[in-house]
């Protein structure tokens, strides 16, 4: 080693000081700039273990002997430095993973009750469709919700439709999708196998609602049901329209029923 490098190179137990403290991890994350509290927590991680790692080395080089300088000439600081930042990389990603696994979620749930959305609805009913148990679908919409909005208000008739979402969701058995479909429109798939009779049965549970206690009152909340079972040949589309039918024919005949669509 030159004498230039013993001048100018800090020896091993200088490096040891300078990353056995807190400060030099608080340092290192305030200059990656992390961008919110996720990933400041992120880089965090990464520079402890990169930390712990960078001290066993040096740890372990004092013990030896061995100058800073011959570390450096051995790679073995470029290691450990890339051991850090390749932490920190797999951290990261698999953040990213994570997020696009919620963000995929997310996509197919209704924001306001949680439930499954249309889109997923229709998604799980097309890969279903052609199982060799028909589909039976359950359509159906909260009766007089117009008149619960224009009576308490829109924020009061949000709270209804999470309260009757919640609802549905005690209602329904594994293996059934409840789905918001529509404004205050409501779907149930259900399992693959489940006969007429535990359908209806379970559509006028439904029917009969619950109801959604307010600071000084409490709203009852109902729906009309159309009850559809898919015929051999049928589409998804072709069955919604036919409980859609025995909905409206619901909502004809005195609501907070079930009504099945027509066989032909």
């Amino acid at each position: 080693m030159s004498r230039r490098d013993k001048q100018t190179m800090p020896d091993v137990e200088s490096w040891i000081g300078l990353v056995d403290t807190p400060r030099f991890i608080v340092r290192a994350v305030t200059v990656l700039a992390p961008k919110s509290p996720v990933d400041f927590v992120l880089k965090l991680a990464g520079w402890v273990f990169g930390t712990v790692i960078l001290r066993l080395v040096l740890t372990l080089a004092a013990t030896q002997g061995v100058t800073l300088a011959e570390l450096v000439k051995n790679g073995i600081i470029g290691a450990t430095v890339a051991t850090v930042f390749i932490t920190i990389g797999l951290t990261l990603v698999m953040h990213q993973y994570k997020l696009q696994l919620a963000l995929a979620k997310l996509a197919l749930t209704d924001l306001l009750t949680g439930l499954a959305n249309r889109r997923a609805f229709m998604a799980e009913a097309e890969a279903r469709i052609d199982s060799e148990d028909p589909i039976i679908i359950l359509l159906l919409d909260l009766d007089h919700f117009k008149r619960i909005n224009d009576t308490f208000g829109h924020d009061i008739g949000d709270q209804c439709l999470k309260t009757f979402a919640e609802f549905m969701r005690r209602a329904v058995r594994q293996g059934d999708l409840a789905a918001r479909v529509g404004g205050e429109e409501f779907a149930v798939l259900l399992d693959n196998g489940t006969s007429q009779e535990v359908a209806v049965a379970l559509g006028g549970r439904i029917a009969s609602g619950t109801s959604a206690q307010l600071v000084t009152d409490v709203i009852s909340l109902t729906a009309s049901v159309g009850f559809a079972q898919a015929r051999p040949g049928e589409g998804v589309a072709e069955v919604l329209s036919r409980a859609d039918a025995a909905l409206y024919n619901a909502k004809e005949t005195g609501r907070a029923r079930l009504v099945l669509a027509r066989a032909a």
